[in-house]
């Protein structure tokens, strides 16, 4: 549910940066 949220919604890293970070790895890793 995470996954590439921080490239689909930029405006939640800044509340969220540990989920954009997470989601980021995640997106990168697959």
């Amino acid at each position: 549910m995470t996954t590439g949220w921080g490239v689909a919604r930029p405006a939640q890293s800044r509340t969220h940066p540990v989920v954009s970070v997470s989601s980021t790895a995640e997106y990168n890793g697959r």
